[in-house]
């Protein structure tokens, strides 16, 4: 009943991609060149293949190589680093890492991911999971940043409509910062809200027949008791 729940509270926030190319980094090309930097890894590979669709400078210069590594292994030398989530987390399938912290006492390059695309017209949010600083842009504006208390947020998208968009997110220096996005979201539909309404209403109905039953069997042991 739990698992019903859950999935009837999630198609309040469904995820859409609109027109972007690997909105979520969970796209990867793996099938290409991967150079183990270390046995088992992690890989050395071309920002193309491991981050298709996006963009990636530091400091201004291009991001032309990045590190593919697993949920239990480091980021590599790169700026960029694509790592598969820990299993169970609450992070995608894979999630991106700006290494952009200090090195010899002096702090990292300033990590920019942008790519151009379409926002769905009925998009309200971006849903992201990250670690801040970071924040996000759309044509220039800000619409938003990691709330460091916490981790999970919904930027605003509403001004930005049907709009073809130029989306950057920037990972400040001196950090190591983990970012992933979850989708687009939307308003939910009249239906959507009477599905969840249905499945709060099933569970109450399971929580009263479990209690009648309970009832029931301590009437019958009083019985066999007496």
């Amino acid at each position: 009943m739990k698992t019903t729940l859950t999935s009837i509270f999630l198609t309040t926030l469904p995820v859409l991609a609109g027109d972007f190319i690997n909105l979520g980094f969970d796209e990867p090309d793996l099938s290409g060149r991967l150079v183990p930097l270390a046995a088992g890894g992690p890989y050395l590979g071309l920002t193309a293949q491991i981050l298709p669709g996006w963009k990636v400078t530091a400091d201004g210069k291009a991001v032309t190589e990045g590190t593919y590594s697993k949920a239990n292994q480091g980021s590599g030398v790169t700026a960029l680093t694509l790592r598969e989530g820990e299993p169970g987390s609450q992070w995608g399938y894979y999630l991106v890492l700006a290494a952009n912290d200090y090195n010899d006492g002096k702090p990292g390059p300033d990590i920019w991911l942008s790519q151009t695309g379409i926002v769905p017209k009925d998009a309200v949010g971006l849903w992201v999971f990250g670690d801040p600083p970071i924040e996000a842009f759309m044509d220039g504006v800000k619409i938003g940043f990691i709330d460091p208390n916490l981790g999970r947020t919904v930027w605003n998208v509403e001004a930005f409509q049907g709009k073809t968009v130029n989306l950057q997110i920037h990972s400040g220096s001196g950090h190591i910062n983990r970012i992933d996005i979850m989708g687009f979201t939307t308003i939910p539909e009249p239906s959507e809200y009477a599905m969840f309404g249905l499945g709060l209403g099933l569970l109450a109905w399971q929580c009263w027949k479990r209690r009648g039953y309970s009832a029931i069997s301590r009437t019958q042991r009083t019985k066999e008791t007496s």
